[in-house]
């Protein structure tokens, strides 16, 4: 480890010709605009900042610069936030910043700006606002310390000079009269001087796998690194460019079609893939390294997005919906190895659901997904790899009504099914009287929906709570009290007075109501007939929910009359 200090300019420079960059598995930039205010302010007084830490990589290099040449790149383990908060104060974009116009938005939301007639030794720094942007005693930090071409001798003084005549003279009378241009020139010499404020570097040389655990204990506290916080760390180093450029913006358009995975998920995918592992810390890092390793990225790609894009088409049109993301891994490996062609999805989507209602992949899952993968491997076809990893769940095929009994917080398997058979039957939302998964327009799927669950027995104490029965709170909770619409009702009355008076109001015809699974027996929507109506209607979802899941297999025969 070697130890340097650098002026505040150089480190800024360094940052926008690239010979420093960022770990490409390091967060984004999320300082606010007013820590940008108080690093200005401790930089005028001269405060420490923090020492900034880096690493250097000799296989890792920056694109060739204007000698032709090219330059040795190094990572910030420690200081990216710090680093691009100076960039900001210079005006200056670095390397790492691909997006201009986001670029030019942090730029105008964090004019850092200064009062040069304050009273007192000290400077005030403040963000700039329409009355301090229009008044010539408040100066732009950034228009002082970015000015260049200031290197020959006596230059910046006769820069610093030309500034303060600039600002005198703009000065009203009254102000002028208090102040002179050679107090200006002084206090704009404090802030020509935060360029050169020294800045406390330390570089290490070690091996990948222990940068990324310092990285984490510098950022988290000690916390143990994660699994895909290592291999991210290896592709960026011996694949650069690759997740900036690939695996990012893929992990952002999953996003904005309402897929906010975990990298993990998509990494092991990955690597279950191309290397029939899912322990990442067991990938080799010839795999990463291998020059088959684009054709595998491509296949990933291809079968992630056709399993998100078959869950949408069936209604889970948001992640958040899974009660675990690990399940879409077997998923992406299924598509994988068997194509288009052969992928069955309702199949692979009826095993979901029985993974999920089996909890296959809750808690520490790792050992259960390389179980599957491998069996997924050692299957000749899609149906005999579907039957494989039917073998190693618990769970019935079947649902049964007591399942929904359950509590809904505590029914998230149970919940997804619900919602899911809701979808399948086309029913509507009560409220906009739109089908439910289309809150804007029939036939236009919304991708990132997440459906509002309404109690059709209202919670409140004015309902249920009102008569004299003992409720439990599982009772009340109970996802069979549950229906699914696309918004919140607006009128009020949908939470504070029975189902038989607000249906009534609301105009939600039988229809509507058979398709939400309601019993349409009246008599059972009195709060005192609760029990009753749990029952009922648990009966009436497993029903249905088990019509929707052998329609996946591609028959309902059996199914309860």
């Amino acid at each position: 480890m070697s130890f340097t200090t650098i002026p505040v300019r150089e480190l800024v420079d360094q940052a926008v010709q690239g010979r420093l960059d960022i770990p490409e598995f390091q967060r984004d930039f999320v300082w606010r605009p007013e820590q940008v205010r108080a690093l200005v302010d401790s930089l005028h007084r001269d405060f420490p900042i923090g020492q900034i830490l880096t690493w250097t990589n000799p296989s890792y290099t920056a694109a060739r610069g204007p000698s032709g040449t090219q330059m040795a790149r190094a990572w910030l383990v420690d200081g990216q936030q710090r680093t691009t908060a100076l960039c900001l104060v210079f005006g200056k974009k670095p390397y790492w910043w691909s997006e201009s116009r986001d670029w030019e938005r942090r730029l105008s939301g964090t004019n850092v700006v200064t009062d040069l007639l304050a009273p007192g030794p000290d400077l005030p720094f403040r963000l700039i606002n329409p009355v301090r942007g229009a008044d010539p005693r408040w100066i732009s930090v950034r228009e002082v310390v970015s000015h260049e071409g200031v290197a020959e001798p006596g230059s910046v003084d006769s820069y610093l000079k030309g500034v303060a005549k600039a600002v005198f003279e703009k000065l009203p009378s009254k102000l002028g009269a208090t102040t002179s241009e050679e107090t200006l020139v002084q206090r704009l010499g404090s802030l020509w001087a935060i360029r050169d404020r020294p800045v406390a570097m330390s570089e290490v040389h070690h091996d990948i796998e222990d940068v990324t655990e310092i990285f984490t204990r510098l950022n988290q506290q000690g916390t143990a690194v994660v699994e895909s916080d290592v291999s991210l760390a290896v592709a960026a180093g011996l694949r650069p460019g690759w997740i900036r450029e690939e695996f990012l913006p893929f992990l952002k358009n999953l996003s904005e079609s309402g897929y906010d995975l975990d990298p993990g998920v998509v990494l092991r995918a990955l690597t279950a893939i191309g290397d029939h592992r899912v322990r990442l810390t067991e990938v080799s890092r010839d795999f990463w390294a291998s020059s088959r390793f684009g054709q595998t990225w491509a296949q990933t790609k291809e079968s992630v997005s056709a399993v998100v894009s078959g869950l949408a088409g069936a209604g889970l049109l948001s992640s958040t919906l899974l009660p675990s993301h690990t399940v879409l891994i077997p998923l992406t490996v299924l598509h994988a190895k068997y194509g288009s062609k052969e992928f069955h999805f309702p199949r692979a989507l009826h095993w979901l659901l029985s993974a999920t209602r089996d909890g296959r992949y809750s808690g520490a899952s790792t050992s259960a997904l390389a179980q599957d993968v491998r069996a997924i491997e050692m299957a000749d076809e899609f149906p005999e790899a579907l039957e494989a990893l039917r073998q190693s769940l618990e769970v019935e095929v079947r649902v049964s009504p007591e399942e929904f009994l359950e509590r809904e917080m505590w029914s998230r398997p149970l919940g997804l099914l619900l919602y899911l058979t809701v979808f399948h039957r086309k029913a509507t939302d009560w409220v906009t009287r739109r089908r439910v998964g289309f809150p804007r327009a029939e036939g236009a799927l919304e991708y990132g929906f997440v459906p509002y669950w309404h109690h059709f027995f209202p919670t409140g104490r004015s309902v249920l709570r009102a008569v004299r029965f003992d409720f439990t709170d599982d009772e009340i909770g109970s996802l069979a009290n549950a229906v699914v619409l696309n918004q919140k009702p607006p009128d009020r009355g949908w939470v504070t007075t029975s189902p038989s008076k607000y249906i009534q109001e609301a105009s939600v015809y039988n229809h509507a109501l058979e398709l939400q699974m309601v019993p349409l027996d009246r008599a059972l929507w009195e709060p005192e007939r609760y029990r009753d109506f749990l029952t009922e209607r648990a009966r009436i979802c497993a029903k249905e929910a088990n019509v929707y899941l052998a329609s996946l297999l591609g028959s309902i025969a059996g199914t309860e009359k």
